[in-house]
């Protein structure tokens, strides 16, 4: 009588599934009671991860504009690729964690352990290299004129001094000629 309880519940656990698309095997849970569901699941596969990278260089080239622009737009154009269907939510974080591990693994010299990494990266500074080497150009290029840029600043800063004094000398010059000259017109 308990087992057909267990079986009961576990037939409908495994009627819960949320995608179609999914593989059968990742969605069969096995029924036990040492068994416990794991806490995390993972959405997207390793296919899946690669096709939103290859998407969004696709659509930047097709559309000419950035799919965050135009994630209504992306997100068709994207779920035709993938293998699950996932919320507009979750393919926006999808995309915001592949660029940030993106960023992390282009600040060193990273050797991947897998193909897939190797194939993630690739794509990944394909899509965003650009944006984090033109950062980092450009904080380099700002540490090193900033120093500059203070350098001639200082220096317009003595040259405005320099003209004020010379004007206030002239006016001084100016004024003793005046001076001069109404004294001589009344004698």
């Amino acid at each position: 009588m308990a087992t057909s309880t267990i079986h009961a519940n576990c037939s409908s656990d495994s009627n819960q599934v949320k995608s179609p698309k999914r593989n059968a095997s990742a969605a069969v849970e096995t029924c036990g009671e040492d068994e416990k569901k794991p806490l995390f699941q993972r959405v997207f596969n390793e296919d899946d991860e690669v096709a939103v990278l290859e998407a969004i260089l696709e659509y930047s080239i097709k559309k000419g504009t950035n799919p965050s622009a135009d994630i209504n737009g992306f997100y068709d154009f994207v779920m035709k690729s993938i293998h699950v269907d996932v919320t507009k939510a979750q393919l926006k974080d999808k995309i915001k964690r592949l660029k940030k591990k993106f960023r992390k693994n282009a600040k060193g010299n990273r050797t991947f352990l897998n193909s897939h990494a190797q194939k993630i990266f690739d794509l990944s500074n394909t899509i965003w290299g650009q944006e984090v080497k033109g950062k980092e150009a450009m904080e380099v290029d700002m540490g090193e004129s900033r120093a500059t840029l203070e350098h001639k600043w200082r220096k317009l800063e003595i040259a405005e001094l320099e003209v004020f004094l010379q004007r206030k000398k002239l006016i001084v010059e100016q004024a003793k000629l005046m001076l001069e000259r109404l004294k001589s017109e009344q004698k």
